[in-house]
């Protein structure tokens, strides 16, 4: 069968306006299950019910994406028209959820609980294969130009008080506090450079060296700043579909993806899981 019964309550969870009815294959998102099922498509005879029900989905899609752009209660005619409701929806509740974040952090920036020491000569797990501080990270890191994020890293952490520098150009703890470490992630986070891999990984790695060594010193404040930071970076960071729809390519002024094609991108270039992503991205009616 093409749904079992097993999986077939996995259905109900997309919270979209008409759920399409899911194949195996795209609730498990087995590769190899899905690959099985595109090539079975294929096979006159024996891909006719798939074929069918590939195409009720697709169905489902643009019936969806009309709810979708409903949604923005807009009047849309074209698609430049609705691909503008749809970013005008996206962004406004992005700036809204980004605002909460900010909000939550200058709450904890003002509070006593900014001056917590936070120490950085105690190693910590849980971020490389052996246990290390993000001073000894970054002092046995080789600068290169594929990284520019290490030798940003070592500037800011001087900058913000994290360490001084010896003799010998290596970092040394200083007795940062947590508003001043919280700075440093903050901007560390801003210099990683998105369109390099290697630079990307290491961001990744300073900022979980910054999350392990400040946990100690949290107090109910930063601590929700930093869930509300997760949450909204799994919302509008984490997933493809959504960064096509609201950022730019590197470097330019230039959309992603062309407001004419919004609709494309969500309706014909995605699955119904990004769709479901997507619905859940725009504001509550």
């Amino acid at each position: 069968a093409i749904i079992t019964s097993s999986i077939r309550p996995a259905v109900s969870t997309i919270t979209v306006s008409y759920p399409p009815e899911l194949t195996k294959g795209q609730i498990s998102r087995d590769v190899d299950q899905l690959g099985f099922e595109q090539n079975t498509a294929r096979m006159v005879g024996v891909g006719n019910d798939l074929r069918q029900r590939f195409s009720e989905q697709h169905q489902a899609i643009q019936q969806n994406i009309d709810a979708f752009i409903d949604a923005t209660d807009a009047q849309a005619t074209n698609m430049r028209e609705a691909g503008i409701s749809v970013d005008t929806a996206l962004q406004k509740q992005m700036n809204a959820d980004k605002n909460r974040v900010r909000v939550a952090y200058a709450k904890a920036d003002n509070s006593p609980e900014a001056q917590n020491p936070v120490d950085f000569t105690n190693p910590v797990a849980n971020v490389v294969d052996t246990p290390t501080t993000l001073l000894d990270y970054l002092n046995n890191q080789v600068e290169g130009a594929t990284e520019t994020i290490i030798p940003t890293a070592r500037k800011l952490a001087v900058h913000h008080g994290l360490a001084t520098v010896d003799s010998n150009g290596n970092l040394i703890p200083a007795n940062p506090s947590l508003k001043q470490v919280s700075k440093f992630r903050s901007d560390i986070n801003a210099k990683i450079n998105n369109q390099s891999s290697p630079d990307i990984r290491q961001g990744a790695i300073i900022k979980s060296f910054v999350d392990e060594h400040i946990g100690p010193s949290e107090g109910a404040l930063y601590k929700a700043a930093r869930n509300e930071r997760v949450r909204v970076g799994r919302r509008w960071e984490d997933r493809k579909i959504i960064r096509d729809l609201v950022e730019n390519k590197s470097g330019t002024s230039d959309r992603k993806v062309a407001l004419e094609n919004i609709q494309k991108r969500i309706v014909h270039d995605s699955s119904p899981d990004d769709l479901r992503i997507a619905r859940c991205a725009l504001p509550t009616p």
